[in-house]
């Protein structure tokens, strides 16, 4: 490439060092004895060499001994070349952008799968039953955002659909779920009220199984996920905005709609994995990669959910929602509460 780009610039540079004396010598109609002095350089004779190849070094005599019919044969043929060498650069740059963003995007996708290893690492069961085995409480931040929560859910309703078959086991499955969901993961965000009793919790407390626990992190991990497509939706519509190629289409809104729409058509298998990064690229930006786990997030989720809401009511685990009028310090106060409410969350629909 920078060979090319020399000899298109010397090319052009001969060009305009010699269409001033051929302009000049057709004007005042003198015919050229010698062409004028640091015409014929040696980096000057080297691009007349290299463009008439072999027969380079006759035609060099014959510009030395008669330039007035050597001129317009140089001219023309410098032209040629230019054009010649300028298509050739483009088609040559065309394809080099083309490499270059097929490795981009290879780097990228590296970067992604990376990305996702440390996210299975990171909620491995071993990783997170350790969690539990190292901490009597347990504190997790609980998504608040009415459109986020609802997008999660949403996700593992359809993949719900694609999983199950039986209409009636899918209903009562996502029933318990939903109950759960609305029950132990959703605050109440309303304002703040001037006495407490009325003001909305800032917090719940339950007991649960492991696999309940798990759940709760892989739904959260879940909403964060949406999250952060949310936020890349904007930083891709305000990167629109500055490179002014705003339209109704590039809103925060419309990238996120389309987000979610691939991630969709993936669960769906309309889309291969590699075909959903490349669209999402082109939607989010490059730091796509941070929500490429997703989808195996909503593996998880689905697997666990089918495993813990698909039992019967009566084999159903119990929770209790803790209010903050009794503080349970240990297993004993929580036993002593179970006895006391007996409460289940699964009810028979």
């Amino acid at each position: 490439m920078i060979a090319m780009d020399l000899s298109l610039e010397s090319v052009s540079d001969l060009l305009r060092k010699l269409e001033p004396v051929f302009q000049s010598m057709c004007e005042d109609g003198n015919k050229l004895e010698t062409l004028p002095g640091g015409l014929l350089t040696k980096s000057n004779c080297d691009v007349i060499l290299k463009v008439w190849g072999e027969m380079g070094p006759e035609f060099l005599e014959q510009v030395k001994s008669s330039p007035t019919v050597a001129l317009p044969i140089i001219l023309n043929r410098l032209r040629e070349k230019e054009q010649e060498w300028q298509k050739t650069k483009s088609s040559y740059m065309q394809a080099w952008q083309v490499e270059l963003r097929r490795l981009f995007d290879g780097f990228l996708d590296h970067r992604g799968t990376l990305f996702l290893e440390h996210e299975k690492e990171k909620f491995s069961t071993n990783e997170l039953l350790q969690t539990i085995k190292s901490k009597s409480f347990i504190s997790l931040p609980c998504t608040s955002d009415k459109r986020i929560c609802g997008e999660a859910n949403r996700v593992l309703k359809t993949s719900l659909e694609l999983e199950l078959e039986d209409q009636d086991r899918r209903t009562t499955i996502y029933s318990r779920y939903e109950d759960f969901v609305n029950t132990y993961l959703t605050l109440d965000c309303g304002v703040p009220s001037s006495t407490e009793k009325t003001s909305p919790k800032d917090h719940l407390s339950f007991y649960a199984t492991e696999e309940l626990y798990m759940l709760v992190r892989f739904l959260q991990a879940l909403r964060q996920k949406v999250h952060k497509t949310w936020l890349l939706a904007g930083n891709a519509s305000r990167r629109a905005r500055l490179l002014q190629q705003d339209t109704s289409e590039t809103s925060q809104e419309k990238l996120f709609e389309r987000s979610m729409d691939l991630l969709f058509n993936l669960l769906g298998a309309n889309l291969k994995t590699g075909e959903y990064r490349t669209e999402l690229r082109r939607v989010l930006g490059p730091n796509c990669y941070e929500v490429f786990s997703t989808s195996w997030l909503i593996k998880r989720c689905l697997k666990l959910v089918i495993r813990i809401f698909a039992k019967s009511s009566s084999e159903s685990m119990k929770l209790v929602q803790c209010s903050n009028e009794r503080d349970l310090t240990n297993m004993s106060d929580y036993t002593s509460l179970l006895r006391e409410y007996e409460l289940s969350i699964f009810t028979t629909r």
